[in-house]
């Protein structure tokens, strides 16, 4: 060992005994209706509980709110009359030309398709009924 190197100081390793674990001998926790289980990260079945209550009312809530009245208005909106027009020429074959990259409008021709659109109706203008 040279002058100028450190001196690593390295701690003897453990014996096996001292690796198994210890009952800990700190007090149970516990709550107004008595005490709780926790899993290994301490946390308790309650709260485990409460968040999986927690993430499916989240999950109604969003599908009430994104499909609540979604037949209102039965008329063609502005993104219809745009995208509803390029699924239809995808699904008649009908040559168009577009700048954009075709992949969103294939999407939803794939999905007209898929319910049985047959691409005829035409989304010429914005408050035309179905």
């Amino acid at each position: 060992m040279s002058v100028d190197e450190p001196q690593v100081h390295r701690r003897p390793p453990k014996s096996a005994s001292a690796l198994q674990a210890t009952p800990s001998k700190e007090p149970a926790l516990s709550s107004p209706t008595g005490p709780t289980r926790s899993d290994s990260r301490g946390v308790s079945a309650l709260v485990r509980n409460s968040s999986k209550y927690a993430f499916g009312a989240i999950i109604f809530l969003s599908f009430l709110t994104r499909y609540w009245k979604i037949w209102d208005p039965a008329q063609v909106v502005f993104d219809e009359v745009h995208f509803g027009k390029f699924a239809s020429y995808y699904l008649r074959r009908q040559y168009y030309f577009d700048v954009h990259p075709p992949l969103a409008k294939m999407m939803i021709a794939l999905g007209g398709w898929l319910v049985g659109y047959d691409g005829h109706f035409l989304f010429e203008k914005i408050g035309m009924d179905y």
